[in-house]
This record gives structure tokens, C-alpha cells and sequence, in this order.
């Protein structure tokens, strides 16, 4: 269920993105890589996640956004690590409850 949800924000974001001119779609080159690695991010933790957190994130139609802003906010793609994207999903989740 939590695969299937993220696929559809994904195709969304996408979509999105087909939408906008050549320049601005370079302007947001390190924006789209940031979301795809936030989203293989999470279906490669999905096991980690309880039934809760997978809840959570089911509803949340802008989880990569919100996601992306947390962890990202001022930051290059390649200043944030795994481990801290990784906390970074986990304090997002948490905030809901």
C-alpha cells in the first residue's frame, strides 16, 4: 500500500514536471534528484516502518515535499546523507502524532 502511494506522488511529481519550460525544469535539477533519492529512500525502509508510521505517511499527499523541505532546506543534494535523510523520515513521521 505505502509502494503503491508513493508511486502515485511520484508519477504526480513527474507529470509536474513535463508541464514546465526546458530552463525551469534545469533550474530544479537538484530538487528532482533530492525527491527520487527520498523515494527509493523510503521503499528501501519500508520494513523499518510500523504499521503507524506507514499510515501516516499513506495520507500525507505531500510526504516527499515535506520530506524534501525538512531535509534539504538550504542545503546541496550531497550534503545530506543517508543517515540523516533517514532520521530526518523518521522525525517527519513522529511530528504527526
Amino acid at each position: 500500500m505505502l509502494r503503491e502511494h508513493l508511486d502515485k506522488i511520484l508519477t504526480k511529481y513527474k507529470l509536474e514536471m513535463l508541464c514546465t519550460t526546458r530552463q525551469n525544469l534545469f533550474s530544479k535539477s537538484s530538487e528532482i534528484t533530492a525527491k527520487r533519492m527520498i523515494y527509493d529512500e523510503l521503499l528501501e525502509m519500508e520494513n523499518e516502518f510500523s504499521p503507524d508510521e506507514k499510515y501516516v505517511m499513506c495520507v500525507d499527499d505531500e510526504i516527499i515535499d515535506g520530506l524534501y523541505a525538512s531535509a534539504y532546506e538550504g542545503k546541496k543534494i550531497n550534503e545530506v546523507t543517508n543517515e540523516q535523510l533517514k532520521d530526518c523520515i523518521h522525525e517527519y513521521v513522529a511530528s504527526y502524532r
